[in-house]
């Protein structure tokens, strides 16, 4: 979710949440506070209940599932994103993304459990296809145990770099959302970020919109 798009919901179900509590305010002060008198004005009382604390429920969603990983992404820095280590689940060796320094790398931080994060891996199967003509590396990283992601590798054929963290930054590890994807330049700069699902055209459009990497030596 882009921030513009999260500012969006936020005014959104805050209007709302506004809006359905100036309506009990209205009505209130219409009967003069008193109990409500008739199975009517309690179905409007529960209504508006409801709809204060669904509304108060979302946006306390998008703090959590959202603002909050894009605000701790926001305070990534290039030390702690080059002290990722982790092992690839194909070949059990383990490796520093500092070796990746040079060009520029697509960082997906995914999990089995997590049906949008399955969703989008075919599409970023088909981008480190396409990717690695150019320069550009894509690696898809899972906290959970290897023995988890070397079971669904078994069943779902890939040859991108698939891994498990070995050393995760506190900032990362801080991050409970899932997917997270990290633009990576070639001098360990973070270009962008993004919480949750994107398709294949986005992640395409990352590994395009940027001057070839050079090649390492």
């Amino acid at each position: 979710m882009s921030p513009g798009i999260l500012l969006i919901l936020r005014l959104a179900v805050g209007g709302i949440l506004l809006y359905q509590l100036g309506s009990m305010v209205q009505r209130g002060y219409a009967r003069r506070w008193a109990i409500p008198r008739d199975a009517r004005e309690w179905r409007s009382l529960g209504g508006g209940v409801m709809s204060l604390l669904i509304a108060a429920w979302a946006l306390l969603t998008l703090q959590r599932n959202y603002q909050r990983p894009m605000d701790l992404l926001e305070a990534v820095s290039r030390t702690d994103i080059h002290s990722v280590e982790f092992r690839d689940s194909r070949t059990g060796q383990n490796h520093h993304l500092s070796e990746w320094q040079g060009q520029w790398v697509i960082l997906n931080i995914w999990a089995t459990w997590c049906p949008p994060c399955r969703r989008e891996m075919p599409g970023l199967e088909n981008v480190h296809r396409m990717a690695s003509r150019h320069g550009t590396a894509v690696i898809a990283l899972s906290d959970e145990v290897p023995a988890t992601v070397e079971a669904y590798l078994q069943e779902n054929l890939m040859s991108l770099p698939v891994g498990t963290f070995t050393a995760m930054p506190d900032i990362l590890a801080d991050i409970q959302t899932r997917p997270v994807s990290i633009l990576i330049a070639p001098d360990g700069r973070i270009v962008d970020r993004v919480v949750g699902a994107r398709g294949q055209t986005f992640f395409q459009k990352w590994a395009e919109d940027h001057p070839a990497s050079p090649q390492k030596k």
